[in-house]
C-alpha cells in the first residue's frame, strides 16, 4: 500500500504495522550486531597496544641496561 491510501479493513493496517515491526527489530538486531562487533574489534585493538606498550617499555629497559653497563666502566676507570 503506497503512502497517503487508506485501508479497506483493519487486516490491511495490521499487516503494515506487522511489516514495519518485523524490518524495524531486524534492523535493530543488525544494528546491535554490528555495535557488539565494534566492541569487540576494540576490545582485541586495546589488548594489542597493551602488548606493543609493554613490549616498548622492556624494550627501553634493554637499551638503558646495555647503555649503563657500557658506560659504567668508562666511569669507574677515571
Amino acid at each position: 500500500m503506497a503512502n497517503g491510501d487508506i485501508w479497506e479493513s483493519i487486516d490491511g493496517l495490521r499487516e503494515d504495522i506487522k511489516e514495519v515491526a518485523i524490518k524495524g527489530c531486524a534492523k535493530r538486531e543488525g544494528d546491535l550486531d554490528r555495535t557488539i562487533r565494534v566492541e569487540n574489534s576494540l576490545d582485541d585493538l586495546r589488548r594489542d597496544m597493551k602488548k606493543i606498550y609493554y613490549t616498548t617499555l622492556v624494550t627501553a629497559g634493554g637499551v638503558i641496561a646495555f647503555l649503563i653497563k657500557a658506560f659504567v666502566p668508562l666511569f669507574i676507570g677515571k
